[in-house]
């Protein structure tokens, strides 16, 4: 039985159509991806491990084209504002983030981009970059954009809550709707602590 929570601030499906396969209020669907620095196929479901943060997971479009990469170092600078939500939620202390988990996949093939294609901002760990490809035998992965609705050019942001259900999903652009999406339920502390409902994350 499939499990759909309801609307509510923490289940915002107003652009549901951008990763149309993706129910908002449903768990994540599963999918092998391959990390961009050593080729290695990893499934979407070890990503999302329930550690009390929100992954924030971009799908950047085909980095391999250049007006899809800019759009990419663009929205790295937006994340990367002291108002945006990363910054003011979920500061990076030690390289990790306290409060949200950064994920980025690409459209783009593993012989078109390589780890270090991928802008500063999203390839903070190594383990955190993948293009959308099939590992080197051909077995597995590849297809995900196309399994989630995705569009490969136009991208998408998906946010999965620390319970493993999508809590919404926005366009690469609209930096702003995760903003007030996040102050909808997240309280900013000058301890730079995050508190959800009055409980610390």
């Amino acid at each position: 039985m499939t499990i759909r929570y309801k609307l509510s601030s923490i289940v915002n499906d107003t652009h549901q159509s951008v990763a149309a396969n993706l129910v908002v209020g449903e768990r994540m669907l599963p999918h092998i991806f391959i990390r961009a620095a050593s080729s290695q196929p990893i499934e979407i479901h070890d990503m999302l491990p329930a550690d009390t943060r929100f992954k924030i997971l971009v799908f950047a479009g085909n980095m391999a084209d250049v007006a899809d990469r800019a759009k990419l170092e663009t929205l790295g600078d937006e994340l990367n504002k002291p108002d945006s939500f990363m910054r003011r939620y979920g500061r990076s202390e030690g390289g990790k983030w306290q409060v949200f988990d950064l994920v980025c996949f690409s459209a783009a093939k593993k012989d078109a981009v390589s780890f270090f294609d991928f802008p500063e901002f999203f390839r903070w760990h190594w383990t955190k970059a993948l293009p959308d490809d099939k590992d080197m035998h051909g077995r597995s992965g590849g297809g995900g954009y196309a399994k989630f609705g995705i569009d490969e050019n136009a991208g998408a942001i998906v946010v999965v809550r620390p319970d493993g259900y999508i809590g919404t999903i926005a366009p690469l652009e609209d930096v702003a709707f995760l903003n007030a999406y996040f102050a909808a339920f997240l309280l900013h502390y000058s301890s730079s602590t995050a508190f959800l409902n009055g409980c610390a994350t």
